[in-house]
């Protein structure tokens, strides 16, 4: 097996340990609003801000590399 597949399905045995751990609910307090999200649905938004955050400065990297590649 590929070393990028192993990674991949130990994140997935991982995610869904965490998804099975973590159902109580929590409170969020940001500025003046209060509201009580389940802890695991923060998880999963934080983890989908973390992938799209990635995927965005990798194409950026690329981008600049591409440009600067260019410019030699």
């Amino acid at each position: 097996m590929k070393l990028k597949t192993i990674l991949i399905i130990v994140m997935i045995v991982l995610i869904t340990i965490l998804s099975t751990q973590n159902t109580q609910s929590i409170s969020v307090n940001i500025l003046f609003w209060q509201a009580s999200y389940p802890l695991i649905l923060i998880v999963y938004i934080l983890l989908g801000i973390g992938f799209i955050t990635g995927y965005a400065a990798r194409g950026i990297v690329k981008k600049v590399k591409k440009i600067k590649d260019r410019a030699t």
